[in-house]
């Protein structure tokens, strides 16, 4: 398995957790703690997934998927966050991402949704 997983957050512990979580499972996984840093990572190399907060300070995670739209690249992206996202924000950008995961009820099953989304 070579998929190579980003993983952005501005809290530590989750980083940590999700990272050992997919580096089980045979998954290249890298962290980034602010959306400045994923974008740095998406112009320095490949990423196939990014697992993507959104709730972070300075840029958060709809800044950071307009941000992805402007390198043109194409990660496969998993919001994965605390809150359900407003509709209207999630509407916004339909089709920009491939998942919706609330990490506050079940972590471990975040090793799913990448699992399906690398089949």
């Amino acid at each position: 398995m070579n998929e190579s997983i980003l993983i952005v957050d501005d809290e530590p512990d989750i980083c940590d957790m999700i990272s050992l979580m997919l580096k089980r499972q045979g998954y290249d996984v890298t962290v980034a703690f602010t959306g400045e840093h994923c974008l740095q990572i998406l112009d320095e190399r490949p990423v196939d997934i990014l697992v993507l907060d959104i709730m972070m300070p300075k840029m958060d995670g709809w800044e950071v998927l307009d941000g992805i739209a402007e390198t043109g690249k194409n990660p496969k992206v998993i919001i994965c966050t605390v809150t359900d996202p407003e509709r209207e924000m999630m509407r916004k950008y339909e089709g920009r991402f491939h998942s919706f995961f609330n990490k506050s009820k079940n972590i471990t099953k975040l090793v799913d949704v990448v699992r399906e989304l690398t089949e």
